[in-house]
């Protein structure tokens, strides 16, 4: 596969300087914004927030609303209200694409019924005048709703499932952590009711559902991200799950034109003391691929981990690079470990050790309990003690950006064009986020930036964090970043 950005001049183009990112009130007491931020170095407004436009938050609100969205400023234009969502019985407005086709309609997944119960539908939005276009010629929708994405050539997309609103607004229930939602045991089955574990393989214009790939209850469930390669004439996707802390990689028997989808990676549980759970997920929440899809990175909210995955061989997924960040109290401490190895079976995956602490704020600390270590070769290489041998807590050194500390854990992603600057955001789900990462709620949200050198090898700046606790009427979130020039999750190619 070509080094360029397939189909584009964008690997060209300049780097990027400012963003769009969406603020939830991390309480609710003043509506939420979009704000304009500024990432140009030279500028003397760098990382900070260049304008801002109020919105309403869509999943919560049952809303939609078009900005119309310039360089210099935003401006509201339409606002499409839950009433009009209640008429096609559908609600929790979730993700957004558009087809890089001509009067090709606005894309938006919805994860619900009026009633909050799950369903998985599809919103059609005139791209000029923003009207509700009526689907024809539709066949039925799918148990739950989530994420989705284009394969433009091939007329077809592919759409995971979350589940019930009405469950996942509240967070996870104690009674589901309790009951295995974070282990894979017998009474794990009970929990799965609430979360889907399937994708969904649709066919664009017009709308039908081809065929669904079931993941798995445990390792499949709640599938957060779904990502096509860039190039048009591939017909490989890539998918992360969150409960399951699992990467599959999804591909096209170009004979049957049957989908296939092989679980490449999976991140183990952590055993640990004094928190929810006696086991600990990565909860894996976001995937980005670079335009030229020889990377795929992939974040651990839970664990602080960012991995970064060589694709370029999409049957055999090489981790090149692990960048952990240690959290304690809002504090952050980044290490950076390199190694290659072929994952071929669920049994050749293999962790770190990691240190865990200030992820329940006022709850007492979690530290591990028996440390899961790389087993690939003697783990005392790494520095590590012996599998199964309990650890004392470990000391924690506090790491500052920009002589602030960064809160929560790595919970978005987003690429740069060039695919030199991962920008990391620690915003999931505020209902999640109070949940686990409750300091997030009381000091607003955050983005770092890693940059990656050559060779692959990633190292946080030092330089950069957007930190939003002071902004105006606050705190607020950092949630889904969006580059004026264009970025690695927003493009599509025909």
């Amino acid at each position: 596969m070509s080094p360029e950005v397939v189909g584009s001049q964008e690997s060209k183009q300049d780097r990027e300087k400012l963003a769009v990112l969406n603020c939830p009130h991390s309480v609710g007491f003043h509506p939420d914004r979009l704000v304009i931020v500024d990432l140009d170095e030279n500028s003397a407004s760098y990382c900070k927030t260049a304008r801002t436009h109020m919105v309403v938050p869509c999943m919560n609100s049952n809303r939609v609303y078009i900005v119309e969205v310039d360089e210099n400023e935003m401006k509201l234009v339409k606002t499409i209200g839950p009433e009009l969502l209640k008429h096609y019985d559908i609600s929790c407005p979730y993700a957004v694409h558009v087809l890089p086709l001509k009067g090709a309609p606005v894309h938006i997944a919805t994860m619900g019924d009026t009633y909050g119960n799950g369903k998985g539908d599809f919103l059609l939005i005139d791209r000029n005048s923003f009207e509700i276009r009526e689907r024809h010629n539709r066949t039925g929708f799918t148990g739950f709703g989530g994420d989705f994405s284009f394969q433009t050539r091939r007329n077809l997309l592919i759409a995971s499932e979350w589940g019930h609103p009405r469950l996942f607004r509240d967070g996870f229930t104690r009674s589901e952590i309790e009951n295995g939602a974070f282990a894979k045991c017998s009474n794990f089955l009970l929990v799965s009711e609430s979360f889907g574990s399937q994708l969904h393989v649709w066919q664009i214009s017009p709308g039908i559902l081809k065929e669904s790939i079931d993941l798995g209850p445990f390792d499949g469930c709640l599938i957060t991200t779904v990502r096509f390669l860039h190039n048009p004439e591939c017909n490989h996707a890539f998918a992360c799950s969150a409960v399951g802390s699992s990467v599959f990689h999804l591909y096209m028997n170009s004979l049957t034109e049957k989908w296939s989808a092989d679980k490449v990676f999976q991140v183990k549980t952590i055993q640990v003391e004094n928190w929810l759970s006696p086991e600990m997920p990565a909860l894996l929440t976001d995937l980005v691929i670079s335009m030229e899809d020889r990377f795929a990175y992939v974040a651990g909210w839970l664990h602080g981990c960012i991995w970064q995955l060589d694709i370029s061989d999409p049957f055999r997924i090489s981790v090149l690079t692990k960048v952990a960040f240690f959290f304690s109290q809002g504090v952050l401490t980044l290490f950076y470990l390199k190694f290659t190895f072929w994952i071929m079976h669920a049994k050749d995956y293999f962790e770190v050790k990691v240190v865990l602490g200030g992820l329940l704020g006022g709850i007492s600390e979690a530290f591990v309990k028996s440390p899961l270590l790389f087993q690939m070769g003697q783990p005392r290489e790494f520095g590590f003690p012996e599998m199964g041998k309990s650890t004392p807590r470990t000391p924690r050194v506090a790491t500052t950006i920009r002589g602030t500390n960064f809160r929560g854990g790595p919970a978005f992603l987003q690429l740069s064009v060039d695919g030199k600057r991962l920008y990391v955001g620690n915003s999931f789900y505020k209902q999640w986020d109070s949940q686990f990462y409750p300091e997030l709620i009381a000091n607003g949200g955050q983005i770092a930036r890693i940059d990656i050198g050559g060779g692959g090898r990633m190292s946080l700046s030092d330089s950069f964090l957007i930190d939003l606790k002071d902004m105006e009427g606050g705190p607020y979130l950092a949630r889904d970043l969006r580059f004026f020039n264009g970025d690695s999750t927003s493009d599509n190619f025909l």
